[in-house]
């Protein structure tokens, strides 16, 4: 799915969080997903076997993807954030839209067009890297960069 992506952005996303699934998500993946196939093929009650895998889905999604998907995709702002604190240089939000990244960082992120010599919290793909002086972070789709 990531690879076959047009935003660069979810494709760099995608496959950061494939790399920061544990053993352990995948292992209970793996189990949900088994315990919801088996309902379906052993099935005796139409309406009990909807019943049982209507709540396995709920432990899976609830309890598993949700959390997981979360914790990737706030991980690369959060880790970008904490860096931005160590800078004295204005920084600017620039084509994306993270309050998160303020939270973060415990000061307001003006979104708006960077100047020279700002640093620039954006995501892939929406900043000419060509254009950029330092990349200062860059995971997750995440980037925090200085503009010359």
């Amino acid at each position: 799915i990531a690879l076959n992506s047009t935003d660069p952005y979810m494709s760099e996303l995608l496959i950061d969080g494939m790399a920061r699934l544990t053993s352990t998500d995948a292992l209970l993946l793996i189990a949900l997903s088994c315990l919801i196939l088996g309902t379906v093929v052993l099935a005796r009650n139409p309406l009990e076997s909807l019943l049982r895998i209507g709540v396995l889905h709920l432990i899976l999604v609830g309890l598993l993807i949700v959390p997981v998907v979360a914790k990737f995709q706030q991980t690369p702002v959060k880790e970008a954030a904490l860096m931005a604190r160590d800078f004295e240089e204005p920084i600017v939000m620039w084509r994306t839209d993270m309050p998160s990244f303020t939270t973060y960082r415990g000061i307001v992120t003006p979104k708006r067009e960077p100047e020279a010599g700002d640093l620039v919290f954006t995501r892939v793909g929406r900043v000419d890297l060509e254009r950029v002086h330092e990349v200062l972070y860059r995971n997750g789709g995440i980037l925090l960069v200085r503009f010359p």
